[in-house]
């Protein structure tokens, strides 16, 4: 399914803070010495507690890791990630304190080890959002195709 697209600051704790209810998982991280890997398996199973049986999980899980990856390499600092449900879907949110991005309109040459992640999330997701606030930082917001157990 092809997605659709448009294109305050609290402390930080030293450490990744989960903030955890029954649908909403928020971390607090910051790219030095982040462990992408672990972030990505705390998401899934936050995604697999609140999604039905019909999710693809494992799109969930690159979109995720391309995301994370994305803030190590473009935006290293302090960065949110929020994940909870929206409208009968799951979702994830990414806020850093990058410079922000033009959404690329294409891929660039298929031969190139990089530049296809925000395609790739694009295709994958049900919707994709980007925006930037010139000294704040940039958000990306994906629903994912992570349907709701609650919205059966």
């Amino acid at each position: 399914m092809m997605a659709s697209e448009t294109s305050s600051t609290a402390p930080r704790p030293e450490r990744p803070v989960h903030l955890t209810d029954l649908h909403l998982l928020e971390l607090h991280l910051d790219t030095e010495g982040l462990r992408i890997a672990a972030v990505r398996r705390d998401i899934v199973r936050h995604l697999q507690r609140i999604g039905d049986d019909s999710s693809d999980f494992g799109a969930a899980e690159l979109i995720a890791g391309e995301l994370l990856a994305n803030v190590v390499r473009h935006a290293p600092g302090p960065f949110d990630v929020r994940v909870g449900t929206d409208e009968g879907y799951a979702f994830f949110e990414l806020r850093d304190r990058g410079r922000g991005f033009d959404m690329p309109s294409s891929p660039r040459d298929p031969l190139e080890a990089s530049g296809h992640g925000l395609h790739l999330v694009r295709a994958l997701a049900r919707k994709l959002d980007v925006s930037h606030i010139p000294g704040e930082g940039t958000t990306v917001y994906v629903e994912l195709p992570v349907p709701t157990a609650m919205n059966r």
